[in-house]
């Protein structure tokens, strides 16, 4: 049974990050049997929590390749919302707007605040390899960088130029019809 996808992210805007978001919208797109439609969460969580939905599968698909070259998150934006154990209500609004899109995969891109978010939405924990960290905890280890080494790739592409400016991704605002009633998150109420 195909189940719709939702990718989020959070952190530092960054080509990474783009490219990883890119990677999840070529990789899903490969396998029409299993995934069905792709939303971006509008900035992070929050737009989740607001149930804003970008429509990633309506996107042109030049504005997908793009994002390999964008270096801010400005496609489906980046937020610094965390989820709050003691904020029960965000955790139910997060699972009602997944069931009532049919998300049936979630995807959080990010670094330490962003894989703390969707433990807490998966109730499960990941750890990163611990010999992966070198001895004075401030670095990576050549295991890592071998691992890491399709994002670290040595041939480096030329971002590409219209008009002699830089052409980076931009998402149309296609959103999914909200099917769930207003949310202020938790944390922004007075």
């Amino acid at each position: 049974m195909r189940m719709n996808v939702l990718i989020a992210q959070s952190g530092a805007p960054s080509r990474v990050l783009n490219n990883t978001l890119r990677g999840i919208i070529d990789a899903c797109q490969s396998f029409p049997d299993t995934f069905g439609t792709l939303y971006g969460g509008w900035h992070g969580i929050e737009g989740v929590l607001k149930e804003e939905l970008l429509n990633l599968s309506a996107q042109d698909a030049e504005e997908v390749r793009l994002l390999a070259f964008t270096p801010a998150a400005g496609a489906i934006g980046t937020c610094r919302y965390k989820l709050r154990d003691e904020c029960v209500e965000d955790f139910e609004r997060v699972i009602e707007v997944l069931q009532a899109h049919g998300i049936g995969y979630f995807f959080y891109i990010g670094g330490n605040d962003s894989m703390d978010t969707a433990v807490k939405v998966a109730n499960s924990h990941r750890v990163f390899p611990a010999d992966w960290i070198s001895d004075t905890r401030y670095d990576v280890t050549d295991g890592f960088v071998r691992y890491a080494q399709p994002l670290i790739s040595k041939n480096r592409r030329e971002v590409p130029l219209v008009g002699g400016l830089s052409r980076f991704a931009r998402f149309e605002p296609i959103f999914a019809k909200k099917r769930c009633g207003g949310y202020t998150p938790a944390a922004h109420r007075t």
